[in-house]
């Protein structure tokens, strides 16, 4: 991997990417995911929704810190989507761009809007996506649980009815045996 390299940061050298991210990635939570595994690498930049709907990613850092980053963003363009349930964007794809490092980011930021109705409703809308994807999975798991509740009511309702006829037909041979008075 090619990178540019310039700057410092204390007394090793940096290099930067930057890298367009097209794909279902706004009002998903895809910054927060990528601020939270950049953060991870002890990286340093940005993340930021853009006009056209791609999300900008700006990384600086050491060398190998960033070829980490470009695995981790590989990963999803292959998957299609990302690595997290707390992100759900999808058709994920990019383009890398190497750049002069200019050592100004003191840490790995989200760019908000200036909008604060776009943010919580990009925030919002993730958040009753998982909510809605939860509901289904219950809603599975319940479907799953009352079929194994009939299964066994099935199986075992059998048995049970069994035990009560055996229990009346051992209860009228024990009065039989009874010794009369």
């Amino acid at each position: 991997m090619h990178t540019a390299t310039s700057g410092t940061y204390g007394k090793d050298s940096i290099s930067r990417s930057r890298f367009i991210v097209s794909g279902n990635v706004q009002k998903v939570r895809y910054r927060d995911y990528i601020a939270d595994n950049a953060r991870k690498l002890s990286l340093k930049g940005q993340v930021q929704n853009m006009p056209d709907g791609t999300v900008e990613i700006i990384t600086e850092g050491h060398p190998e810190n960033l070829m980490k980053f470009e695995e981790f963003m590989k990963k999803d363009k292959e998957r299609k989507k990302a690595s997290s349930d707390g992100c759900l964007a999808t058709d994920i794809d990019y383009k890398k761009l190497d750049e002069e490092a200019t050592g100004k980011f003191p840490m790995f930021n989200i760019v908000y809007s200036n909008s604060v109705q776009e943010e919580l409703n990009e925030n919002f809308g993730a958040a009753l996506e998982v909510q809605m994807q939860t509901n289904t999975a219950i809603q599975g798991l319940t479907t799953q649980t009352c079929s194994k509740f009939d299964t066994m009511d099935a199986k075992y309702g059998i048995i049970s009815e069994n035990i009560k006829n055996l229990t009346t037909q051992l209860s009228k041979i024990a009065e039989a045996l009874k010794p009369s008075k």
